[in-house]
């Protein structure tokens, strides 16, 4: 029959000296190659689907190779590692399997509670059967997951014993790491912003310089980082030249570097110089030893050319801020190790249950800074807080125990040398991340483990090789496909994308229909709080506003913080009368967690009719509430009563005066009142009071002064004003000097622009506006100067930053005019009207 295999006994051989024999043993090996190969392409494996189609083909691959051998007499070699992956296996799946509710209750209160609330929020029944896990449907695809590693790692340490083992398996995990390279370099060169032309990611893709199908840089640039030590390894190792090897490795490490991984690069570079090191401390030749510097040094300097071409801009500003693209920060880092934490100790003898962490995390996150998390970052805390103390610390030991046999039989060859410090860098990763976790990255992982420890792993060791008997094979294949049912029929993403849906649609659902759909989601989900937020949203589409608000309060009890849920309780009892006691603690824990949230909880107390009483008492705690307010009314009268109103509850509050002034500085009917305001100002510095304060008053009191003057055809007195006004705060002095360049303007002063726009440049403007003014009066200074072109080009980046500005657009307009360019000046003339339009029809609506 057709033999598949290759023939790479000899050390170094590439792979353009491999053989191919075809066999019916070979068949397995080729199942686990393309399951290498391809879970990475597979967006790593992360899918549903995807976890379904190489557990599938892990288990099937295994079980054929298992009743191979032992049809030849030899047993199941299964090792530390292989025992830590069964064990962790084995718990997952008694995790999820399904109990009697009152066992459940004594072993796993939280998850036995979830359920019964769940059961009674809907008005419904609660199951007779129910697993220890939090979320069943999210531990079966976690078992899945799991599966893939188990087995896919218990396949290659029987696959693959001797040299030739080791030179296939390095093989297979380069091609991974290429075609990764490759299909992120053509991404990048077409710019596609759809991975394959179909896939739209979670997050934009535009700004990534390789766009791999990890999606996550951070992930792709582990798998590259195992690749490059395991393709340099077996160059160095090779006893005839193996340039393969050489460019699969280089090419890898500059795959860590592109993906802009920092966590990765300094692993990598760390990684070289310990194996350098290493290495040279080996009893080899003078020759063998030249090449291992010759490696690291040359190694280094392709990544600090890479490193230069890639943008050093870049890189700098990647590791001075300590964060990945993609990941938290070493703020966030901290933030999520102490959810992990919180998780583990919250459930230390069961575990939450494995993959559960994102529905345990809620419920002890102290803020959404870092968004959801939903990984630990740190594989050791992730295994404790998921698999409980007791099991997720006997799985690290074991796991431990086969990592230390690893290294010790990584001495034996510079090839394994190497992939053992590949291994452990990936491993010290993952203290920072969670890429293990990925069957894109676990798998290439687990194949290079099995093929260091290689042969002999359990000689002497009896129970670490066992009989692999058909019931077995019958019970994992029965196994996987209850577990991949439930994963596939409970995926949480196809409920949330069916339920937004149903709410986007907008259509006149049956009575009661979107009721019963959000009663299934929280059932599918009972310790989700996502899955009760868009069920409120649900029941309130249809109408259900008392199982809209009982889902919200268990979505509340679930997720403390998360800021969508108190916006929309909020909004959804803000018109209850009497209000509900937990009104003004929603409005107040939205308000204090970030500016969002202020913002979120001044539109939802100014947009909803609420009980008068209900605004004053919310606003009425901070003047920057009522400034903000202020803004967010439709008319100027409406604003200024408002800020009235908060003077008179804090009569000396700055903020409040001064957006009374930059109110009445705008309206020619306010000028005298503008002048006795700034005279009021001036008074009070006679008063004693804090430094600061006093420039406050001082500052104020120049500006307003100064647009008096403005107002009253005195262009050269306000220019005077407005840069006393930026004197006394160099650091805030933003507006002061982009009415200095106006006035300047007014009097036809050049040299005086000048010195404004310098002032100007030299500061930080985080807000649009001021950055949109400092690009008009470059464009007004170019035009003087004779300069069209370039005050075509700073109106242009003006309009790049407040692009809603009409006046803009006209001046734009008038420019591409001067410059003979009348197809442009009719587009922007045709914006402006647009603008124009739409601003009408703002105006036009009712209040």
């Amino acid at each position: 029959m057709a033999r598949v295999g290759h023939d790479l006994d000899h050390v170094g051989h590439g792979l353009t000296t491999t053989r191919l024999r075809w066999d019916i043993a070979r068949v397995p090996e080729l199942v686990l190659a393309f399951a290498i190969v391809g879970a990475p392409l597979a967006f790593g494996g992360v899918h549903v689907l995807s976890k379904i189609i190489l557990a599938t083909a892990m288990v099937t691959g295994f079980v054929l190779h298992a009743h191979l051998l032992q049809r030849g007499g030899s047993r199941i070699r299964v090792g530390w590692v292989g025992l830590a992956l069964l064990v962790a296996l084995a718990w997952s799946v008694l995790q999820w399997v399904p109990l009697p509710a009152g066992l459940v209750a004594l072993l796993s209160p939280s998850a036995h509670e979830a359920r019964a609330l769940a059961a009674a929020t809907v008005g419904g029944i609660a199951p007779g059967w129910e697993s220890l896990s939090l979320d069943g449907a999210r531990s079966a695809a976690a078992v899945v997951g799991l599966t893939v590693t188990t087995f896919g790692y218990l396949l290659a340490l029987n696959l693959w014993d001797g040299p030739s083992a080791r030179a296939r398996a390095a093989v297979y995990v380069e091609a991974a790491a290429l075609a990764t390279l490759l299909i992120g370099g053509l991404h990048a060169a077409l710019g596609l912003d759809q991975l394959y032309g179909f896939y739209t990611a979670s997050v934009p893709l535009g700004d990534r310089l390789l766009p791999t199908p990890f999606i996550n840089p951070n992930h792709a640039g582990a798998l590259f980082l195992l690749a490059s030590f395991v393709a340099f390894g077996r160059w160095l190792d090779a006893e005839r030249d193996a340039p393969w090897h050489l460019v699969a490795g280089i090419a890898a490490s500059v795959g860590v570097l592109a993906t802009f991984s920092r966590a990765s690069a300094l692993l990598w570079g760390a990684g070289l110089i310990l194996l350098g090191v290493v290495a040279i401390g080996r009893r080899d030749t003078p020759h063998t030893r030249a090449r291992y510097v010759r490696l690291v040094v040359g190694a280094l300097s392709i990544g600090v050319v890479a490193v230069i071409l890639l943008g050093p801009d870049r890189w700098l500003g990647e590791m001075a801020t300590l964060a990945d693209i993609g990941a938290p920060g070493q703020g966030g880092l901290i933030e999520c190790w102490e959810v992990g934490a919180r998780i583990a100790m919250n459930h230390p003898l069961l575990g939450a249950g494995n993959g559960a962490f994102e529905v345990a995390a809620p419920i002890v996150m102290p803020s959404w800074g870092v968004g959801l998390v939903a990984y630990a970052h740190n594989g050791f805390i992730q295994v404790l807080a998921e698999l409980g103390l007791v099991i997720g610390a006997g799985v690290m030991l074991l796991a431990g125990a086969g990592f230390v046999r690893m290294v010790y039989r990584g001495r034996r060859s510079v090839a394994a040398m190497a992939a053992s410090v590949g291994l452990v860098v990936l491993l010290v990763q993952n203290l920072v991340d969670f890429s293990l976790w990925l069957p894109g990255v676990a798998l290439p992982a687990v194949a290079i483990l099995a093929s260091v420890c290689g042969s002999g792993l359990s000689r002497g060791t009896r129970f670490l090789r066992v009989r692999w008997p058909i019931a077995a094979s019958f019970t994992v294949a029965g196994l996987l496909v209850l577990t991949s049912l439930h994963a596939w029929q409970g995926r949480p993403d196809a409920g949330y994308a069916a339920a937004r849906a149903a709410i986007a649609a907008g259509a006149e659902p049956d009575p009661g229909e979107l009721s019963v759909a959000s009663a299934q989601l929280v059932l599918d989900h009972p310790a989700d709080f996502y899955a009760y937020h868009l069920g409120a949203a649900l029941a309130a589409a249809d109408g259900d506003k008392p199982l809209a608000l009982r889902l919200l309060d268990r979505a509340h009890a679930l997720a403390p913080t998360e800021p969508n849920v108190l916006a929309r309780r909020a909004a959804l009892t803000i018109t209850t009368t009497p209000a509900p006691a937990n009104l003004a603690s929603d409005l107040e824990a939205l308000a204090l967690q970030d500016r969002v949230g202020l913002e979120r909880a001044i539109g939802i107390v100014l947009t909803s009719g609420a009980d008068p009483t209900i605004v004053e008492g919310f606003l009425g705690r901070d003047p920057e509430r009522i400034v903000l307010a202020s803004r967010r009314l439709a008319t100027q009268d409406a604003a200024e009563r408002l800020i009235t109103w908060g003077l008179d509850r804090y009569p000396d509050s700055l903020p409040l005066i001064e957006e009374l002034g930059h109110r009445w500085s705008g309206r020619r009917d306010r000028v005298d009142a503008l002048d006795r305001l700034a005279t009021e100002l001036l008074a009070r510095l006679g008063t004693e009071g804090p430094q600061a304060e006093r420039r406050g008053w001082a500052r104020a009191a120049y500006l307003f002064q100064g647009m008096v003057l403005k107002w009253r055809s005195d262009p050269s007195g306000a220019w005077h004003m407005f840069v006393e006004a930026a004197n006394q705060d160099p650091a805030a002095a933003e507006t002061p000097l982009i009415f200095a360049g106006e006035a300047a303007i007014a009097m036809e002063r050049a040299d005086l622009l000048e010195v404004a726009i310098a002032r100007l440049a030299t500061l930080e403007m985080h807000n649009p506006w001021p950055r949109s003014r400092l690009h008009l009066l470059r464009s007004v200074l170019a035009e003087k100067n004779g300069d069209l072109r370039g005050a075509v080009r700073e109106m242009q980046r003006a309009l790049g930053n407040r692009p809603d500005v009409v006046n803009y657009e006209d001046r734009l307009a008038t420019l591409f005019d001067e410059v003979d360019e009348p197809k442009a000046a009719a587009a922007a003339r045709e914006r402006a009207a647009g603008l124009r339009a739409a601003k009408q029809k703002a105006d036009a609506k009712p209040q």
